[in-house]
């Protein structure tokens, strides 16, 4: 079973959503680049204060992150594309 979690996700919202680089995302939440990367491909997961800086930053909920994996997962499997 894939581990869930932030996946391209995050990539898609600091990148087309806000224009932002990866390193300006790194000066909006206080991260590395490399703990962001690891983020994106689900090697690590964030804290709950990490995840509140992210909200914070992009301007939404904490559950956005866990509420939006799960909305484009049953999307998916609703449409048959299946992971």
């Amino acid at each position: 079973m894939k581990r869930e979690g932030l996946d391209s996700g995050l990539n898609f919202f600091y990148c087309h959503k806000k224009n932002w680089s990866q390193g300006d995302l790194t000066q909006q939440i206080g991260a590395s680049r490399e703990i962001i990367r690891k983020y994106e491909r689900n090697e690590n997961l964030p804290s709950i204060e990490m995840v509140a800086e992210m909200a914070r930053a992009f301007g939404v909920m904490v559950d956005f992150f866990y509420w939006g994996r799960r909305k484009r997962l049953l999307q998916q499997r609703n449409s048959g594309q299946d992971q």
